[in-house]
């Protein structure tokens, strides 16, 4: 295979969006490796008291997932989900978000993404780091990306994770999203916001597993969970979402 260097008169600004993406890909292993150097670090080399404020964080963390699952309510702080980093991020590909239904902010909706691709790409900037797009879309709606409930239990991790608007999905952080008041009285409601909209990556590491240049390859067989979710929780409407990359045959469809 021949080697394709790139061209030395780059524009700045792709420069920029190159070496943004770069260090977006890589960081979930640069998370997982600084949690756990920290954590490590800590209670190793630590005095006495950073031992004990290591212990107390750790505690902390399984306490609170335990009681909360470590959802975040509301948007989180929104320079973490939309600044000109994360814009670098979106455009290089580009990501972008085409509305093709109307999401009231009188429920609570599950968006079944799919297909998952490597890392799920499309939707987590979409629905976790670059969000001006979908609040100018759907108003009063806060967009909430599922990822596996691992992630919550790495220390440190977690609260980046967590200022991305990502939550578990797990059964029961799922509830608890999706069971909220769409009431604008409602003390959760005080931001103004009335509706969770979350998106869940329905194929999961089976079907990133099968991502290949040019194809659709779609795990849903015996993926129902979202659906009894959506019925258990009630009035919760579910909605398909779909990563169609630039020139592909389904954006002709």
């Amino acid at each position: 295979m021949k080697i394709e260097w790139a061209p030395l008169r780059v524009p700045l600004e792709r420069r920029m969006q190159i070496l943004v993406t770069a260090f977006f890909t890589s960081m979930l292993l640069i998370l997982l490796s600084v949690s756990f150097l920290l954590v490590a670090g800590s209670l190793i080399y630590g005095g006495l008291l950073v031992r004990s404020l290591m212990v107390t964080y750790l505690a902390y963390v399984f306490v609170h997932h335990k009681k909360t699952q470590s959802v975040v309510d509301g948007n989180g702080w929104m320079i973490t989900r939309t600044n000109p980093l994360h814009r670098h991020y979106r455009d290089y590909f580009p990501v972008e978000l085409v509305k093709t239904a109307e999401l009231p902010a009188t429920k609570n909706y599950i968006l079944a993404s799919f297909p998952h691709g490597i890392l799920g790409t499309g939707i987590g900037i979409n629905m976790g780091l670059e969000i001006s797009k979908w609040l100018e879309l759907f108003p009063q709606v806060r967009p909430k990306l599922g990822t596996l409930d691992q992630h919550f239990h790495v220390p440190f991790m977690r609260e980046v994770l967590r200022c991305w608007g990502l939550v578990s999905v797990s059964k029961e952080a799922l509830i608890r999203m999706l069971s909220k008041s769409n009431d604008p009285k409602h003390k959760d409601n005080q931001d103004g916001f009335t509706s969770n909209a979350v998106a869940i990556l329905v194929g999961g590491a089976q079907e990133a597993m099968d991502s290949h240049p040019g194809q659709y390859i779609l795990t849903l067989k015996n993926r129902k969970g979202f659906v009894r979710m959506a019925i258990r929780t009630g009035k919760v409407d579910i909605f398909e979402k779909v990563a169609i990359p630039p020139n592909s045959l389904l954006r002709a469809v």
